[in-house]
């Protein structure tokens, strides 16, 4: 005999769905015994700190960093309490995973956290728009463009490679790392693919 337990979770009201037909019945009340409200992220930011802390641990140890853990600057916890989590815990663990590997100085700014979708909360009707986020300053070498023989798929990932070494300051360790690829791969695919190489501005440069 198999002794199985199932876990289920949604973020539907699946009484109101039942009501409308769009869950069965029978079904639900087979798989809930035991059943767990948990309120989204949003709305328990005093638990977010401490979940950041522990994901950065988290992504340092996948990621190798046997030198430290970055910490959070004081603005990025601030940027990670204001923001709504629409994707809930789940969206926080991948922002904080990316962070920890373009936190390249050891310390997470907010730019380090997903900054062409980070919108921050605003008050209920004030009218205020979200604060943007800057970007890594990275100085990016003039790319002669592509191989004429590439297919579509090739120019996106060409494309996907070119903004993971720009957002990582031209490191190809943490570039890979971001890509999900060896930093072999990585080499290969610059020389396929004729992509030069970035490098971070210089303090004082203009």
């Amino acid at each position: 005999d198999v002794d199985v337990r199932v876990v289920c979770a949604t973020h539907q009201d699946l009484t109101g769905l039942m009501k409308t037909g769009g869950f069965r019945e029978d079904l639900f009340y087979r798989i809930s015994e035991v059943t767990l409200n948990i309120p989204p992220l949003r709305e328990r930011t005093a638990e977010i700190p401490a979940l950041a802390g522990l994901f950065i641990d988290e992504a340092a140890r996948d990621a190798g960093l046997h030198e430290g853990a970055p910490v959070l600057s004081s603005d990025a916890e601030r940027w990670l309490v204001r923001y709504a989590w629409p994707g809930s815990i789940r969206e926080l663990r991948n922002a904080i995973g990316r962070a920890v590997i373009l936190a390249t100085a050891g310390l997470i700014e907010p730019e380090h956290l997903q900054p062409e979708s980070y919108q921050p909360r605003t008050g209920r009707g004030s009218g205020r728009p979200a604060a943007s986020l800057p970007a890594p300053e990275v100085q990016a070498p003039v790319d002669d463009g592509p191989p004429p023989d590439l297919s579509e798929a090739d120019l996106a990932e060409r494309q996907r490679i070119i903004d993971a070494l720009a957002a990582c300051g031209g490191n190809q360790t943490r570039a890979a790392k971001l890509l999900g690829i060896t930093r072999r791969m990585l080499i290969s695919r610059l020389e396929r693919y004729d992509i030069p190489r970035p490098r971070a501005k210089r303090r004082g440069e203009d």
